[in-house]
Order: C-alpha cells, then structure tokens, then sequence
C-alpha cells in the first residue's frame, strides 16, 4: 500500500467515523492510518523577540541646523547604525541541526520598535544559528539583509558648506534602502 501524505492519512479515519456515526451501519472501511510523522512543516516555526542593530549605508541625519549669517549647514545628530527592537519568526527544522545544541536555520523578522522608529518601518531576513538552552527556550544569532527607512540630506544641501540659495531651510530626503544587519533573539 502506498504511503498517504501526512494531512490525509491524520484526516481519514476521522471522516470514517463521523460518517459511521451518520450511517450508523455502514462499518469503517477505511484503515486506521496513524502517520510515523505528523509535523506539517510548523512545528520547526518560532517566535522570538529580538534586539536587532542596523547598518546604514549612509549616515541617517536625525537632526541638522543652520548656522551664522552664511547658513553654514551643522549636523547636530546622525547614525550609521541603529538598535531597535524585532518581532523575529524562526525556522529550525531537524535535519539542519548541527549538534545537540546548535541548529542552523532562517529568520524573518519586522521591527516594531527603536531610535527614530514609528514601528513596523523595517523588515529582515537570513540565515541564523539557533542554542538550545537546557529548560529554557533557544537563543537566535543572524546575519542577514535589512531593507528600513532612511534620511539624509536634499540634493545640493552638503554638511559643513552654506546653504544653497535655492533653499529656505534644510530639507530631508526620505527614503527606503537596503542593507545589512545582526540579529539577536530569544524564542517564546
């Protein structure tokens, strides 16, 4: 007899017994299949909440001001990098474990919170090592691409020079960019 695909084979003799429960004399035809395996491709699924630290690939200009009767363009605050807090989903099937302790796998994450953050503003996803931790649950190490909001300059307006005649004020251009980042999470 061929094997039944795991959903079916855990379905079917459920069926039976609801339509012998119907019929009342018709007896169950249908053999009691119990599936070796009944992982439906979820269980190696996680959650996590994770601190996450973002590379820019240019500086994020938080904050700048204009200065002296030449309009000297100041930057007052800016970032390469920053933190923020990440919902994490993690992947960590069996056959890629490594050892007992260590499993290899995959994160998907979206930020929900962090410095100049309004929450959901970031996406990630990529590889990532999982450890086991005796009665407790495993903490998640990745490296992988980050695509998150950005802001830097106008055309034209240069840190350190005068403003450009064009302008009245400083002026921000704000957009997405890709870059890259690290991952640390603790499932729950």
């Amino acid at each position: 007899m061929k094997k039944l695909p795991a959903f079916i084979a855990m379905i079917l003799p459920f069926m039976a017994s609801v339509s012998n429960a119907a019929q009342n004399s018709v007896p169950n035809v249908v053999p009691n299949v119990v599936p070796k395996e009944s992982n439906l491709g979820i269980e190696p699924w996680g959650m996590s909440f994770g601190l996450g630290v973002e590379k820019f690939r240019n500086n994020f200009i938080e904050r700048a001001s204009i200065n002296g009767t030449s309009k000297i363009v100041v930057v007052e605050k800016k970032m390469d990098e920053q933190t923020g807090g990440w919902l994490t989903m993690n992947w960590r099937p069996q056959e890629f474990r490594l050892s007992k302790e260590v499993a290899f796998g995959f994160y998907v994450g979206v930020k929900v919170t962090g410095q100049g953050s309004t929450g959901f503003d970031g996406f990630s996803l990529g590889p990532q090592l999982s450890f086991s931790i005796p009665n407790s649950k495993p903490i998640n190490v990745g490296l992988g691409w980050v695509a998150h909001s950005t802001r830097f300059f106008a055309d034209g307006i240069i840190e350190g020079e005068a403003l450009p005649e064009q302008f009245d004020e400083i002026k921000y251009r704000e957009t997405t960019e890709n870059s890259y980042m690290l991952m640390v999470s603790k499932s729950f």
